[in-house]
């Protein structure tokens, strides 16, 4: 369980290398204070993990459709002229 000077924002942060240097620290310690905290961070990692790989297969997938849209556009405007 997460404590109060702990949040999942935090790990998500120390995870993104954004957090500062004092509250990596902190979270570092939390960590080492017991399995659970280990088990728990580590779970929060792959979590962490997997929404990053969400994001980027549906980024790819954004700009996939983007270019194929921009490709109808430029299309359609050759058509035209």
């Amino acid at each position: 369980m997460l404590d109060k000077k702990i949040t999942v924002v935090d790990l998500f942060r120390y995870f993104e290398c954004t957090l500062s240097a004092d509250k990596r620290f902190e979270v570092e310690e939390w960590i080492s204070k017991s399995y659970e905290n280990k088990k728990l961070f580590e779970d929060y990692y792959k979590l962490f993990l997997v929404i990053s790989c969400l994001r980027f297969k549906n980024k790819s997938v954004i700009e996939k459709a983007l270019k194929k849209v921009n490709r109808k556009i430029r299309r359609q405007k050759n058509d035209n002229v």
